[in-house]
């Protein structure tokens, strides 16, 4: 599957590479990154891991992500800055804000804290744009279809009933200015429910009716899976599985680990934590190592 880029070459198709890839493959892949993330205690080596994976993610979502990113990075900011004026823990003292000392164990801790929400964030940003409504009715499908078709479609219907909310108001806006009026006021907040209650009643007796024509449930019905696993599934499971098992065994082993109590380990980095770094930095650029891999094979 893919499409044709003339803009480089005549006729290169150019394929979507990670975003091709079986949906448990990419599962795996993002609760490896929240393993990484709450597993990693060093500051420095939370943050560099950070950083590639924003890249990851403006790689995949786009410029349009930007102004979203930015407004998550808020909260991490506000755990940084707080965590330092609520928290007293720590010997080592940078100065005082009115009687309430500030500890140097207390802003690297609220750092960690900062970045570990950050990464999550970008993670959940990253599996929202890789694992579409289909790619998790066929994770969940598999152990309960029906529980997985009502969890597909009522996220389906949010984004119908918002639509049918606002060209209700905009219809409403093109009229006379009294009722536009009214529905900033109780009873016309009360009438808009109402006459989207049943507007959602009348198009699900329409699909009932279309389902009962059709047959629906009147059998055994055949199933149908988009998605097979091939070999590139299997060699990514396996590159990506053997790096996060030797990420933990480096963890283990006190990699990319800083301890904050009683006292501050000094802020360095030591050989098992560059491995370790090393280590995350090649497992979150895998999707781009799944994408160089396709290009070679289609030249």
């Amino acid at each position: 599957m893919g499409v044709y880029d003339r803009s480089s070459r005549p006729f290169f198709l150019k394929t979507g590479g990670y975003q091709e890839l079986h949906p448990v493959a990419v599962l795996c892949y993002g609760l490896g990154l929240l393993t990484m993330s709450f597993s990693t205690s060093h500051p420095i080596v939370l943050s560099l891991l950070g950083l590639f994976l924003f890249f990851i993610v403006i790689f995949y979502h786009g410029r349009r992500s930007l102004s979203l990113l930015l407004a998550t990075s808020i909260p991490a900011i506000f755990i940084i800055l707080l965590n330092p004026l609520t928290s007293q823990r720590g010997t080592v003292v940078l100065f005082y804000l009115g009687d309430r000392p500030i500890t140097w164990e207390a802003v690297l801790y609220g750092l960690r804290m900062g970045i570990s929400f950050w990464m999550t964030v970008l993670v959940f940003l990253l599996m929202t744009a890789s694992l579409t409504p289909s790619k998790w009715l066929s994770i969940i499908g598999k152990l309960s279809p029906t529980f997985a078709m009502l969890i597909v479609s009522a996220l389906r219907l949010i984004p119908l009933y918002k639509n049918e909310l606002l060209s209700f108001y905009k219809v409403q806006k093109t009229k006379s200015s009294t009722s536009w009026r009214r529905l900033h006021h109780r009873s016309g907040q009360l009438q808009v429910f109402t006459a989207m209650a049943q507007h959602a009643l009348e198009k699900a007796i329409v699909m009932a009716d279309a389902m009962n024509v059709r047959g629906y449930g009147s059998g055994p019905r055949t199933s149908y899976n988009p998605y097979i696993w091939k070999k590139l599934d299997l060699y990514w499971t396996l590159s990506t599985g053997l790096l996060l098992l030797f990420y933990l065994a480096l963890v283990l082993s006190d990699g990319a680990q800083l301890t904050l109590s009683p006292a501050a380990e000094p802020l360095s980095l030591s050989f098992i934590d560059l491995s370790a770094l090393a280590c995350g930095i090649f497992y979150i650029l895998c999707p781009l190592a799944a994408e160089r891999r396709l290009w070679q094979c289609l030249r």
